[in-house]
């Protein structure tokens, strides 16, 4: 029959006998009521106890090791924080929104007229940081810059270092002028170093586009003037009588092996290497005085852009060609057409 619960077993099975008790485990008594003693026993220690006193206690640096880690809020989470609070909502409650803690919010509340400040100097809202102050020329120059370089990605104008650091130059010596005596004396260059550190607060970055150019026929293009030399000799022809005509493959909406955008557009929207295409001749007599009027070849007819617009009046000879070609009829049309008649004009 089983038994009951018992100071030696308190699981309610028997005792096992085979197993000593240790004096830390002995009966001890409590303190006398009425003269009667009364003892109680301490439990013996279960498996889990024993396993876990044998465990190594863990360090104050294994418990910093599972802090979490930071992380940057950007500029428009920061303003939608500040907007927040002041439309009457408890810290409480916003910080368990982002999933921040209350002291977080606090300090960006805190801070919010440098961060709005922060916001109207036209950087980008993906910033996290809100850099040093500058002087006023530069300060009011790289937020004409950033309003330029948006306008130009808008206009689908390609931006390279060169480019970049003329502006900035441009728009310093302008902002210098104006300000006069009020503006810093120190002489502005845009380094390197300081577009690294403008690419940094603007949040650009640089954009490789992989295109492969069709390399220069640089040999035959040193050894043509020695050519055209001799030809002329040979037939005793004026220069204003030799002409020279070639042809080249533009694209025309090509840009540069590198751009510098915004690090909020993700992609490019119109700034892929297109493969859009024309043929373009040329030509012109040795003299120079005489140049005829260029052929393009393009593969559509009639081009949305050149809607309701007289082919004639244009600066080319416009011609079509499903591969944007220059065929030995385009060509023909050309030569018997167009330039004969105005060579003998």
């Amino acid at each position: 029959m089983g038994l009951g619960a018992s100071p030696l077993c308190p699981q309610g099975g028997p005792a096992d006998t085979n197993t000593a008790l240790s004096p830390q485990h002995w009966p001890r008594p409590l303190p006398r009521t009425n003269g009667l003693e009364t003892w109680q026993s301490r439990p013996s220690p279960s498996r889990m106890e024993l396993r876990m006193s044998g465990s190594k206690r863990k360090s104050s640096g294994d418990v910093a090791g599972t802090a979490k880690k930071r992380h940057a809020i950007t500029m428009e989470t920061k303003v939608k924080i500040i907007e927040r609070v002041e439309r009457g909502e408890k810290m409480v409650d916003v910080a368990h929104s982002y999933n921040l803690n209350r002291s977080t919010i606090g300090s960006i509340v805190k801070n919010k007229d440098k961060i709005m400040e922060h916001v109207k100097s036209a950087m980008p809202m993906t910033s996290t940081i809100i850099t040093k102050k500058r002087g006023k020329v530069m300060e009011e120059m790289e937020k004409l810059l950033s309003v330029w370089m948006q306008d130009q990605r808008q206009r689908r104008v390609p931006l390279s270092l060169m480019l970049i650091q003329e502006k900035a130059k441009s728009l310093y010596e302008d902002l210098k002028k104006k300000h006069g005596e009020e503006s810093e004396g120190k002489s502005f260059n845009a380094s390197r170093s300081w577009v690294h550190r403008f690419k940094a607060r603007a949040k650009l970055h640089n954009v490789k586009v992989s295109d492969k150019a069709a390399s220069t026929d640089t040999i035959a293009a040193r050894e043509f003037p020695e050519t055209l030399r001799e030809i002329i000799d040979e037939g005793a022809y004026l220069p204003e009588q030799v002409f020279n005509v070639d042809e080249t493959g533009l694209y025309w909406k090509r840009m540069p092996d590198r751009s510098y955008i915004s690090k909020e557009e993700k992609l490019m929207p119109g700034y892929k290497a297109s493969k859009d295409r024309l043929t373009l001749l040329f030509g012109g007599n040795a003299s120079g005085d005489m140049k005829l009027k260029p052929l393009l070849v393009y593969h559509s007819e009639n081009p949305r852009t050149l809607k309701n617009i007289a082919k004639g009046s244009l600066p080319v000879v416009w011609k079509h060609n499903p591969k944007s070609w220059t065929a030995q009829a385009t060509f023909q049309d050309w030569f018997c057409h167009h330039s004969i008649p105005a060579v003998e004009k």
